[in-house]
């Protein structure tokens, strides 16, 4: 048998794993350990914090100005995103302590692409940098020693894709573009139970 799957690492590796659970029975334990995280879980686990319409996605929630952002000047976040807070809880209360950094903020976005991805309404999972710094209002500087480090812990993946934009005829001008990972999702899942749980607190 000779099988061949095409296309991004993470839809490869899934292909590849799906075949061989399929092809041999004996690998079911792997489907019982391999964690992934498909569309319909990411909309109900991310309802509160991600709106989803006809015209794209959007992050319901605003980064906490941090000193290490200042330090880096970062715009600060206007104080009503920092002391309101409607999408952990009741939408009829106000949250002063759900904060959100800018890894968070990252991350949140990242979710919303897959998503976006995964309901068809955009072709490509990714987003560029110029696109999270509009989105973050934060500095490059900054975006790029976040991202650095969400990378460096496996949160983040880089990828570089081609646009049909073109610098002349006949080419394609490659741009650089971030998904988040399984391990990605995992780790801000655990950010957004803590803070419900301090949410539910208050």
């Amino acid at each position: 048998m000779n099988v061949q799957f095409k296309g991004p690492l993470q839809s490869v590796i899934k292909s590849t794993l799906d075949f061989f659970t399929k092809q041999f029975p004996e690998v079911d334990l792997a489907r019982k350990i391999y964690l992934n995280y498909d569309k319909d879980y990411l909309i109900e686990k991310y309802s509160r914090l991600i709106k989803i319409n006809s015209e794209g996605v959007q992050v319901l929630v605003q980064p906490e100005t941090s000193s290490t952002d200042k330090m880096e000047e970062m715009p600060p976040a206007n104080e009503s995103d920092l002391k309101v807070d409607k999408v952990m809880g009741d939408e009829s209360k106000t949250k002063a302590e759900v904060k959100w950094s800018i890894k968070e903020f990252i991350a949140l976005h990242l979710v919303a692409s897959r998503i976006a991805k995964g309901r068809g309404i955009i072709q490509d999972e990714g987003i560029k940098i110029s696109d999270i710094e509009s989105a973050t209002k934060a500095n490059s500087k900054s975006l790029t020693s976040r991202l650095s480090e969400m990378m460096k812990s496996r949160y983040v993946t880089k990828d570089l894709k081609f646009s049909p934009e073109s610098a002349g005829e006949g080419q394609e001008e490659p741009c650089t573009v971030y998904r988040i990972t399984t391990v990605g999702i995992h780790w801000l899942n655990n950010i957004i139970d803590k803070k419900g749980k301090i949410a539910n607190q208050q």
